[in-house]
């Protein structure tokens, strides 16, 4: 009986430290969202979705509307996917005003009509940003609004988080415009950044900081962005000018560690943040696995870094495996089911990773 117990002590601590990393690298979840253990090792693509082969994926979230699970996927043609379950979706649709006397549908303005970028939830409201300076908005995942941000213009909105209460949008022209309901926004835009476009910001919910990347190397963080004021930092190493694409942040022992994608004179590469100001970065961490591939998001949560792109290439950081020479590779695979079509989105969601493609594929780590 004893030798039973043992074994099977060994077996869950086995699986334990194939995820968790050691005391050196302890990270935290640090946005409030469900602690899980995902299997990166195993993936399966989502039962049906709404989209088409000529989707791609741009942006996925969760929320919990009415106490109820709802994952939302968007996309470049305009298509919105909902699921209660993360692996059945369904296409949204667009919501009709309950008025007397009622509401012609066909002068209810389209909410689906853009090319979607990102998503985020928060405050109880799903916000989707697009191009043209477009958004739509849902309580519930299903049914959508049309909206914009009048002072992005013509602008593309390409970055969108919730914290501290209100939604923060970015997007071209270093536009920077804030909303607590998604649907009336402030401009707080920052000199600072010029006219590069901005790609994302994240949230860091353990310090309550904002943080946004955008071409030629510019980034900054702000505690408060209804100021207007951003600490900007730019064409500094690792990135110098060039194009930061995607951020994300976690918590890494005592420190911050804030994820970054960057493109490098032709390759692709991943650095991590050791300070909360957008400071020292550790870019020398190895993602050969990559090669040129182009790494189109980066995800933190289950104690680790996920980034993924082109050739449907999925890799984790750190990986906790005795031949990683000291945690400095990322470890990848092949999602084989995707079939090679490129991962345009990458997410931790309740209590795994999702990942989105062309092709409207959607697929989650088991």
């Amino acid at each position: 009986m004893r030798f039973a117990i043992c074994i099977v002590s060994l077996v869950f601590c086995l699986i334990f430290c194939a995820c968790t990393p050691t005391s050196g690298d302890d990270f935290r979840f640090s946005e409030n969202r469900f602690p899980f253990d995902p299997d990166l090792y195993s993936w399966k693509t989502a039962s049906w979705t709404p989209f088409t082969v000529a989707d791609s994926i741009t942006g996925l979230t969760y929320g919990t509307p009415g106490d109820k699970d709802c994952y939302v996927a968007v996309s470049r043609s305009g298509v919105i996917g909902w699921s209660n379950n993360g692996d059945i979706w369904h296409k949204a649709i667009k919501e009709i005003p309950v008025e007397d006397p009622p509401v012609n549908p066909a002068d209810v303005p389209d909410p689906f009509n853009v090319s979607f970028n990102n998503v985020a939830w928060g405050g109880g409201i799903f916000v989707a940003v697009a191009d043209g300076g477009k958004t739509a908005v849902s309580h519930d995942g299903i049914s959508w609004t049309a909206g914009e941000i009048a002072g992005f213009g013509s602008e593309n909105i390409t970055g969108i988080t919730y914290g501290k209460g209100m939604f923060v949008a970015v997007g071209g022209n270093a536009n920077i415009s804030h909303s607590t309901d998604g649907l009336s926004w402030t401009f707080c835009k920052d000199d600072a950044f010029g006219g590069s476009k901005l790609n994302d910001i994240a949230f860091d919910g353990e310090r309550e900081r904002f943080f946004i990347v955008g071409d030629e190397g510019k980034r900054g963080w702000s505690d408060d962005p209804t100021s207007g004021n951003w600490n900007y930092r730019g064409t500094e190493a690792p990135f110098h000018t060039n194009h930061i694409r995607k951020v994300t942040v976690g918590q890494r022992g005592n420190g911050i560690g804030i994820g970054i994608v960057f493109d490098e004179w032709g390759g692709k590469r991943i650095a991590i943040a050791t300070t909360h100001d957008f400071g020292g970065f550790d870019s020398d961490l190895h993602t050969d696995l990559f090669g040129n591939n182009t790494i189109n998001g980066i995800a933190f949560g289950g104690n680790c870094f996920v980034a993924a792109g082109a050739a449907a290439i999925i890799g984790w950081w750190p990986s906790n495996e005795p031949d990683n020479n000291s945690q400095r590779y990322w470890r990848a695979l092949n999602f084989t089911e995707f079939q090679w079509w490129e991962i345009s989105a990458v997410a931790a969601l309740k209590d795994r990773f999702y990942v989105g493609g062309v092709g409207g594929k959607i697929g989650y780590s088991k």
